[in-house]
């Protein structure tokens, strides 16, 4: 991994910065006003920005944090700059970022204070790890319980998280497909997938009858059980 740094950066923030050059998550530097001041490589492939899209410009312009409800976690007095303004690391946590591709992720956050040789706290160095598919797991699961209790609660991810996640367990499918087998995933017949998703029901089941081939099965309710088995198992997944 190399560390890109603003180029008017001071040679204390410099000092020590530069040796952060090679860590297993994506990495970034931000001062205590929450500008960029450092940009990984990794924190490039993740997010798509590049380092001349993020330094010296605020994190909270560039791609503000939110959390699962799409409150807006990020702000001048955003509470992990706030924690290291008084000198302490905040543990870590998870915020949805938006991508330059404008795709939606979830990220595990973990800040680390910088301090500077006499002890002040100069900058946080962030460190960021995907967990888009953990997430979307672990409502799954939620979801699929509630709906075996007897619930009709409908998902609580979008179509655009869960679509990606479709096509990496089953490349041949279409980016249209996906979508279909993503809302009978979640519980709708070829009516409602119609509706959702702006087309005919018999392009609906038309797609539907793709899908089943394409899967190897036989009916709709065999092609949502291999595809939710697929979302949250990898060993399901290896197999699809």
């Amino acid at each position: 991994m190399t560390m890109k740094l603003l180029s008017e950066l001071p040679q204390n923030l410099r000092l020590l910065v530069a040796p952060i050059v090679d860590t297993a998550d994506a990495a970034f530097v931000v001062s205590l006003d929450c500008q960029f001041l450092a940009w990984g490589s990794r924190a490039q492939r993740l997010f798509g920005f590049s380092p001349p899209d993020v330094l010296g410009r605020y994190c909270y312009d560039v791609m503000p944090g939110r959390d699962a409800s799409g409150q807006c976690l990020c702000g001048v007095n955003c509470p992990m700059v706030t924690a290291a303004r008084y000198g302490y690391s905040l543990p870590p946590s998870e915020a949805r970022i938006c991508t330059k591709q404008n795709y939606s992720i979830w990220v595990r956050v973990s800040p680390i204070v910088l301090r500077s040789a006499h002890g002040g706290i100069c900058a946080i160095l962030v460190l960021a790890s995907d967990i888009s598919r953990y997430k979307l797991t672990e409502q799954l699961v939620r979801w699929i319980a509630g709906r075996l209790d007897g619930g009709r609660d409908p998902p609580t991810f979008a179509i655009e998280d869960a679509v990606p996640l479709l096509r990496t367990c089953f490349p041949d499918l279409t980016q249209r497909e996906s979508e279909v087998l993503w809302e009978a995933v979640a519980g709708e017949d070829y009516h409602e997938i119609a509706t959702a998703l702006g087309i005919q029901p018999t392009t609906a089941r038309n797609y539907l009858q793709r899908i089943l081939g394409k899967l190897g099965v036989h009916s709709q309710r065999q092609a949502v059980l291999k595809a939710a088995l697929a979302l949250v198992s990898p060993q399901a997944r290896s197999q699809a």
